[in-house]
């Protein structure tokens, strides 16, 4: 028998197509589709009624701008959040085994500021967010990483947001007298888990409105495991008047976290960032590669679980490796991403509400 006859040609193509069907449907569960640059508006979707007038509008996005190249130093951008105090700058924070962290930059050249974050440990740090309550500007670091599934407990740290260092036009502090990294220290840390056992989370928003902390469950690890479909879960941050009054400085421990009911299941198993706009209306999860949208009506829907079950408008995010940083500007007029991985730029999507 010849070894390579027609019948030889015959079993590899029936092997190819049997390959290729199982691969496209691992790929539509788990692999988001990429459309790289498209500037079409996203198909029609949710949406969400104005408020007096009832007429339905979208959010689009622009095509997307390529900005400055992160700082070397900082080797993966696994979070993402517009500053709050020294506008037009965005904050990020490297994954595990960097050390706490933050560095503050200027995404359109590139001038970064270090800050060191003292008290906390940096066990798996995977997604951050800036807000504002009464009046005051704090981030949120998400200590939330859990790839193997085995943490008892996970981490939500809430700082004070520093005021503006004075770094003076093309320079960075590289360039200031020599000297330790100025010093961030939580006002309040949050000891949570989920009530359905330990999940990986890469993906946490604040909602300032109602003080809820929202984080969304990463469902297929490193190896390609999947678990199941994501879960949403929630978090309320106490008054912030409380937190020095009477002492607050964790809710609850450790060894003894809050337990996050599943509110919801979204339509995706690899979500590595998201955010809300700034009216809390929409809710942007970012994968690897398309980004997901709902849109809500606060008053109606105040857990995201009638959004959430109405499925997403997927949208066009720029190619990134390894893309798993994502937030809003602070006016809700753009959308900025980077990636987890060296050498890479940060994007600008233009945001605007007007498709109907």
């Amino acid at each position: 028998m010849k070894p390579f006859g027609p019948w030889w040609f015959g079993v590899i193509g029936a092997g190819v197509c049997a390959l290729g069907a199982a691969g496209f449907a691992w790929w539509s569960l788990a692999s988001p589709r990429v459309w790289a640059g498209s500037t079409e508006p996203p198909a029609a979707g949710p949406a969400t009624e104005v408020a007096g007038g009832g007429v339905t509008e979208y959010l689009v996005f622009g095509a997307p701008e390529k900005l400055a190249l992160l700082d070397g130093s900082m080797r993966e951008s696994s979070g993402l959040a517009a500053s709050r105090t020294k506008p037009g700058w965005l904050w990020t924070h490297g994954d595990s085994g960097v050390g706490p962290w933050l560095m503050r930059f200027d995404p359109w050249h590139g001038r970064p500021e270090r800050w060191t974050v003292r008290g906390v440990s940096h066990a798996d740090w995977e997604d951050m967010a800036s807000f504002v309550l009464n009046d005051r500007p704090y981030l949120l670091v998400a200590d939330v990483g859990d790839n193997t599934r085995n943490r008892d407990s996970v981490a939500l740290h809430v700082l004070p947001e520093p005021i503006d260092v004075s770094t003076p036009p093309g320079s960075d502090l590289a360039s200031r007298a020599p000297g330790p990294a100025p010093v961030l220290t939580p006002a309040l840390t949050l000891y949570v888990t989920y009530e359905d056992g330990p999940r990986d989370c890469e993906a946490v928003a604040v909602d300032p409105a109602s003080r809820t902390v929202w984080l969304v469950s990463k469902e297929i690890n490193g190896r390609g495991q999947m678990f199941g479909r994501s879960g949403l879960y929630a978090v309320r941050l106490p008054e912030p008047a409380d937190w020095g009054t009477v002492g607050i400085e964790a809710v609850g421990s450790a060894e003894q976290p809050l337990v996050l009911e599943r509110l919801a299941t979204l339509d995706t198993v690899m979500p590595t960032a998201m955010d809300l706009t700034p009216d809390g209306r929409t809710m942007l999860v970012g994968t690897y590669g398309e980004g997901l949208l709902f849109e809500r009506d606060r008053s109606a829907d105040p857990d995201w679980v009638y959004a959430i079950a109405a499925g997403p408008r997927r949208v066009s995010l720029p190619p990134r490796r390894q893309g798993e940083g994502l937030c809003f500007a602070v006016n809700g007029d753009a959308v900025f991403l980077s990636s987890e991985h060296p050498e890479q730029p940060v994007w600008r999507l233009a945001v605007r509400r007007g498709g109907q």
